[in-house]
């Protein structure tokens, strides 16, 4: 688990600092503002990995030593707080950490927003650091990336592999092939549940859940290939062919049920010698990216209980960016101040971004959560148009007559463009219209 992470002279901010909750921990914030650079050094803090092997670099230009610190509670227990230094003098420049036994985190899974996967394994990615072990020498893979592609088709140990189809060097089948091996082995049947109730626990709609179908063909494809089962059409559907959406929410399933399987599969094969997991760490960057607005309402409680329900009795913690209010207004009768927090990016100046902790609070709907300290919409989710029209009507009934457009000064321009911008039954008009008729009554 990671319990505290933190930047100097690094990213959009001089300094940002997190102390992050034990269960679950929420980002917003505005496009730029840093949110997956967190992500992506919370992966590094946790495995000492980078996401595809793409480090995070300071940007030269920036004055200052860059460092990010961490702290990570492992398997052994809470490990000292780290500072680890960027050197510029290395041959290729590097972070500095510093040389000990590495934490265990636990499992480690991040769903990255390009449709990618990385997976961190104690049972089968941990190694004990020395100065004889570098970890270029090493057999086993620091890590698992998979690009959005390869957790549908396959990962194999090296590019030259892939190339080759070497089948002895396969290192996940992917989610096409292993959901029809799980479903015709009857040795896999424990995976396959698992898989089908993680699907219907993360379905956008509880009352109708997807469903697997039974296996199909395709012409010109050799063998089977999996099929949905959906409310909104009257037979399954290829796999291949589900939307944007869909096919985020089946890889993800597919990528915590294969992580959670292939760790057990593991620890048995290992007889237990094998490091085990003590816990669940899920990353997730734009939860909300390519749901509906009512799978946006369903998907991060969906999330929780779902790990929790793979994971058993392993406790499970979550870091999560999003861009949705109603990923947030879905939480409201599940967020605990004691286990979870709700980080949020400011831009404070032109360069320099600051980093709140939100004390949560019930904003109900949507548009009580785009007014809210996380989203800081003004208007609520008006059109810009209809905004200023009644910014300006509010000034007028205000008296502040010096602050208004050239277009919206007078009574009847901002009664023009309100009957323009907004719906007959909308609200405001119980603030305008008592005004305006008033008015009119009193040229």
């Amino acid at each position: 688990m990671l319990e505290r992470l933190e930047f100097e002279n690094l990213g959009p901010g001089r300094k940002m600092s997190f102390p992050l909750a034990d269960r679950l921990n929420l980002f917003t914030g505005d496009n730029g503002l840093g949110k997956s650079f967190v992500l992506d050094s919370a992966w590094w803090a946790l495995t000492r990995t980078w996401p595809e092997s793409r480090a995070i670099l300071p940007d030269p230009s920036q004055d200052g030593q860059p460092l990010i610190g961490y702290h990570v509670h492992g398997l052994g227990g809470a490990n000292k707080f780290v500072w680890c230094e960027f050197d510029y003098s290395s041959s290729p420049p590097e972070w500095k950490i510093p040389r000990r036994r590495p934490p265990i985190p636990g499992l480690v899974i991040y769903a990255r927003v390009d449709g990618g996967f990385s997976i961190w394994d104690p049972a089968r990615n941990y190694w004990r650091e020395d100065n004889k072990s570098p970890v270029g020498s090493l057999d086993r893979p620091s890590a698992y990336h998979f690009d959005r592609e390869q957790i549908w088709s396959g990962l194999w140990r090296t590019p030259k592999d892939q190339y080759e189809k070497n089948r002895d060097a396969i290192v996940c089948r992917g989610l096409l092939e292993d959901i029809v091996s799980w479903q015709l082995d009857p040795s896999e049947s424990e995976t396959i549940e698992s898989f089908r109730e993680v699907l219907r626990q993360v379905s956008p709609k509880p009352e109708h859940p997807y469903q697997l179908g039974p296996l199909s063909e395709l012409l010109g494809r050799a063998g089977k290939l999996p099929t949905l089962i959906t409310p909104e059409l009257d037979r399954p559907l290829l796999f291949e062919f589900t939307s944007s959406g869909v096919r985020r929410i089946l890889a993800l399933t597919y990528a915590l049920v294969w992580a959670w399987t292939e760790h057990r599969r593991s620890m048995r094969l290992t007889r237990g010698k094998a490091t085990g997991a003590n816990r669940i760490v899920l990353l997730v960057d734009e939860v909300d990216n390519h749901l509906h607005p009512h799978w946006q309402l369903r998907i991060m409680p969906a999330l929780v209980a779902a790990v929790k329900g793979l994971a058993k009795t392993l406790p499970v913690q979550l870091l999560v960016t999003t861009h949705a209010p109603l990923v947030l207004a879905s939480l409201e009768t599940e967020f605990d101040d004691s286990t979870d927090r709700l980080f949020n990016f400011e831009l404070k100046s032109r360069g320099d971004v600051e980093v709140e902790v939100v004390k949560w609070a019930k904003f109900g709907d949507a548009a009580g959560w785009l007014t809210s300290p996380a989203f800081d919409v003004d208007g609520g989710g008006y059109s810009l148009e209809a905004q200023a029209a009644m910014n300006a009507a509010d000034d007028l009934m205000a008296g502040y007559i010096q602050d208004l457009p050239n277009h919206l000064s007078e009574p009847d321009q901002i009664q023009r463009e309100l009957s323009r911008t907004l719906d007959a039954g909308d609200p405001y008009w119980t603030f305008w219209r008592p005004y305006y008729q008033q008015r009119h009554k009193n040229p």
